[in-house]
Protein backbone atom coordinates (compact mmCIF):
# COMPACT_ATOMS: atom_id res chain seq x y z
CA UNK A 1 0.00 0.00 0.00
CA UNK A 2 2.87 2.39 0.68
CA UNK A 3 4.12 1.99 -2.91
CA UNK A 4 0.66 2.80 -4.25
CA UNK A 5 0.40 5.89 -2.09
CA UNK A 6 3.72 7.24 -3.26
CA UNK A 7 2.77 6.66 -6.90
CA UNK A 8 -0.66 8.18 -6.35
CA UNK A 9 1.07 11.27 -5.03
CA UNK A 10 3.37 11.06 -8.01
CA UNK A 11 0.42 11.43 -10.37
CA UNK A 12 -0.26 14.86 -8.99
CA UNK A 13 3.34 15.86 -9.66
CA UNK A 14 3.67 14.49 -13.16
CA UNK A 15 1.11 16.60 -14.98
CA UNK A 16 4.06 18.55 -16.30
CA UNK A 17 4.94 15.62 -18.52
CA UNK A 18 6.49 17.90 -21.12
CA UNK A 19 9.47 18.75 -18.91
CA UNK A 20 11.13 16.41 -16.50
CA UNK A 21 14.09 18.70 -15.98
CA UNK A 22 16.71 20.43 -18.06
CA UNK A 23 19.12 17.51 -18.05
CA UNK A 24 16.48 15.06 -19.26
CA UNK A 25 15.36 17.59 -21.86
CA UNK A 26 18.84 17.69 -23.34
CA UNK A 27 18.96 13.91 -23.50
CA UNK A 28 15.51 13.71 -25.08
CA UNK A 29 16.35 16.43 -27.59
CA UNK A 30 19.26 14.35 -28.94
CA UNK A 31 17.36 11.06 -28.85
CA UNK A 32 15.38 9.09 -31.39
CA UNK A 33 12.30 7.31 -30.10
CA UNK A 34 10.54 4.45 -31.86
CA UNK A 35 7.41 2.41 -31.40
CA UNK A 36 4.65 3.24 -28.99
CA UNK A 37 6.82 5.77 -27.19
CA UNK A 38 6.17 8.34 -29.92
CA UNK A 39 2.40 7.85 -29.91
CA UNK A 40 0.35 10.58 -28.31
CA UNK A 41 -1.49 9.70 -25.16
CA UNK A 42 -4.69 10.15 -27.15
CA UNK A 43 -3.53 7.34 -29.46
CA UNK A 44 -2.72 5.09 -26.51
CA UNK A 45 -6.09 5.79 -24.89
CA UNK A 46 -7.94 5.21 -28.17
CA UNK A 47 -6.27 1.82 -28.55
CA UNK A 48 -7.31 0.94 -25.01
CA UNK A 49 -10.90 2.03 -25.60
CA UNK A 50 -11.07 0.09 -28.88
CA UNK A 51 -9.63 -2.99 -27.13
CA UNK A 52 -6.96 -3.19 -29.83
CA UNK A 53 -4.91 -6.07 -28.45
CA UNK A 54 -1.89 -5.46 -30.67
CA UNK A 55 -1.59 -1.74 -29.97
CA UNK A 56 -2.27 -2.23 -26.25
CA UNK A 57 0.47 -4.84 -26.11
CA UNK A 58 2.86 -2.47 -27.91
CA UNK A 59 2.06 0.35 -25.49
CA UNK A 60 2.35 -1.89 -22.43
CA UNK A 61 5.64 -3.32 -23.69
CA UNK A 62 7.07 0.14 -24.27
CA UNK A 63 5.94 1.41 -20.86
CA UNK A 64 7.26 -1.63 -18.98
CA UNK A 65 10.51 -1.56 -20.94
CA UNK A 66 11.12 2.05 -19.95
CA UNK A 67 10.39 1.34 -16.28
CA UNK A 68 12.55 -1.81 -16.39
CA UNK A 69 15.46 0.15 -17.84
CA UNK A 70 15.03 2.77 -15.13
CA UNK A 71 15.46 0.11 -12.44
CA UNK A 72 18.98 -0.52 -13.77
CA UNK A 73 19.85 3.15 -13.34
CA UNK A 74 18.14 4.10 -10.09
CA UNK A 75 18.50 3.29 -6.40
CA UNK A 76 17.05 0.22 -4.71
CA UNK A 77 14.16 2.17 -3.18
CA UNK A 78 12.99 3.04 -6.69
CA UNK A 79 13.14 -0.61 -7.71
CA UNK A 80 11.17 -1.55 -4.59
CA UNK A 81 8.38 0.83 -5.63
CA UNK A 82 8.32 -0.57 -9.17
CA UNK A 83 8.12 -4.12 -7.80
CA UNK A 84 5.28 -3.23 -5.40
CA UNK A 85 3.18 -1.53 -8.05
CA UNK A 86 3.88 -4.17 -10.71
CA UNK A 87 3.49 -4.08 -14.45
CA UNK A 88 -0.29 -3.88 -14.58
CA UNK A 89 -0.27 -1.09 -12.02
CA UNK A 90 2.34 0.90 -13.92
CA UNK A 91 0.34 0.52 -17.13
CA UNK A 92 -2.88 1.70 -15.46
CA UNK A 93 -1.17 4.62 -13.71
CA UNK A 94 0.36 5.68 -17.02
CA UNK A 95 -3.04 5.61 -18.72
CA UNK A 96 -4.47 7.77 -15.93
CA UNK A 97 -1.64 10.24 -16.39
CA UNK A 98 -2.10 10.17 -20.16
CA UNK A 99 -5.73 11.16 -19.70
CA UNK A 100 -4.52 14.45 -18.20
CA UNK A 101 -2.27 15.24 -21.18
CA UNK A 102 -3.75 13.56 -24.29
CA UNK A 103 -1.60 15.41 -26.84
CA UNK A 104 1.65 14.55 -25.05
CA UNK A 105 3.81 11.78 -26.44
CA UNK A 106 3.86 8.62 -24.34
CA UNK A 107 7.61 8.73 -23.75
CA UNK A 108 7.34 12.17 -22.16
CA UNK A 109 4.67 11.00 -19.73
CA UNK A 110 6.54 7.83 -18.78
CA UNK A 111 9.91 9.56 -18.36
CA UNK A 112 8.31 12.27 -16.26
CA UNK A 113 6.69 9.66 -14.02
CA UNK A 114 10.02 7.85 -13.67
CA UNK A 115 11.88 11.07 -12.91
CA UNK A 116 9.32 12.03 -10.27
CA UNK A 117 9.22 8.65 -8.53
CA UNK A 118 11.16 9.36 -5.38
CA UNK A 119 11.50 6.66 -2.73
CA UNK A 120 12.12 9.38 -0.16
CA UNK A 121 8.50 10.61 -0.55
CA UNK A 122 6.86 7.39 0.67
Amino acid sequence: MVGRLSLSALLTLTYLAQGAGAQQGAVIEDSFFMGAGVWTCADVLAAREAKDVSRNAQAAGWILGAWSMATTQREKGFTDIVEKVGGAGLFELTLKQCATAPETQLYRVVYSMIANTNPGRE
